[in-house]
């Protein structure tokens, strides 16, 4: 269950239900739905199972077929469920349950509205449980450079993923061009942010040269094959954001508050809205700067007691100039800290 920990250590506890029946001990039960929400979680996106250390689907890229997006929405619904009929005694299940559901509800949540694939053609998963979110070039690197598996495991992983790309690209392509070719406009879709072609024209074109040069010079003749046609298709995916998607991308990169609101509390997983999240910050901000101005004044009075005190921004960068100028030098530096 390590990889279980690890993901769920990236979050923090969330809320629960308000009128339960009696809590159970149902232990078994929670692990073995956590076993089965994560399994299913990676089945769905393997560049996250290998992002988290489990290569079960490093020969595999994420399923954007309407069929599978639809059967990850009837298996989360389950789990959801499942989630909410469990009422355990202990704490570390209740947190996990907590943890899970926020997960699958978010998850939902990109299914239903946000559905990122149909508008930015980025290649970029943003589900924000994980980084880096590039799908394609950065995890055959980190197949590539792992030690995780012998060499000719991992090569054959990648060149099964390479495999799979042509058809994986063909329906970002199919998503995000449909509106254009006078298909029916998919649930979700928004015309794409022109700064984001912008990079995805960017980001393809170091793709290709990725795959070209690095990925088949690893691979040498066993991968031949595969980074041909992995080329190919990498090169019409080019075309595609340049002949075609660019001219018409006019489209807005932000969710929109209505969307918005509904993801922040799943992704932090935080009771507070973000206007009460901006309001605690702010007044840390100014409570930190108060402090700030009132340790400057002092040290001014040690550095400086005859000469009259700036204030605010001007006190505080004054002092801090002042201070920089005690440092040690370079060749000493590991000695001062020593």
């Amino acid at each position: 269950m390590k990889v279980v920990v690890v993901f769920l250590a990236v979050a923090v506890l969330g809320s629960s239900a308000a009128a339960l029946p009696p809590p159970r001990d149902v232990h078994g039960e929670v692990v073995a739905l956590e076993q089965r929400y994560l399994d299913g979680l990676f089945a769905a996106k393997p560049h996250l199972a290998s992002f988290m250390g489990d290569h079960r689907f490093d020969d595999r890229i994420v399923d954007l077929s309407e069929a599978a997006l639809e059967g990850r929405h009837d298996e989360l619904g389950k789990v959801v469920a499942k989630i909410d009929a469990l009422h355990p005694t202990a704490t570390d299940d209740k947190v996990d349950l907590d943890i899970m559901r926020d997960g699958a509800r978010l998850e939902l949540l990109y299914l239903d509205e946000i559905r990122d694939w149909a508008w930015d053609p980025r290649l970029y998963d943003s589900f924000p449980f994980y980084d880096p979110r590039e799908i394609v070039a950065g995890r055959l690197a980190d197949i590539m450079h792992g030690d995780f598996a012998p060499e000719a495991q991992r090569k054959q992983s990648m060149v099964a993923e390479l495999a799979a790309l042509p058809a994986y690209l063909a329906q970002c392509e199919g998503w995000l061009a449909r509106p254009y070719r006078g298909g029916k406009v998919p649930a979700g879709w928004r015309n794409p942010p022109k700064v984001y072609v912008e990079q995805a024209i960017k980001d393809n074109r170091g793709r290709v040269d990725f795959v070209r040069g690095e990925v088949g010079a690893y691979l040498g003749e066993g991968g031949k094959d595969a980074v041909e046609r992995a080329l190919l298709a990498l090169d019409r995916y080019q075309r595609f954001l340049e002949k075609e998607l660019l001219p018409a991308a006019n489209g807005d990169w932000k969710l929109g508050r209505a969307v918005y609101d509904k993801k922040f509390p799943l992704a932090l997983q935080s009771q507070r809205s973000p206007d009460e999240v901006v309001a605690r910050a702010q007044a840390d901000f100014d409570r930190t700067r108060k402090e700030l101005i009132e340790l400057a004044k002092k040290l001014h009075l040690e550095l400086w007691p005859a000469e009259g005190m700036p204030t605010g921004a001007a006190l505080v960068n004054k002092v801090k100039n002042e201070l920089s100028k005690a440092h040690c030098k370079p060749e000493e530096l590991v000695a001062a800290h020593g």
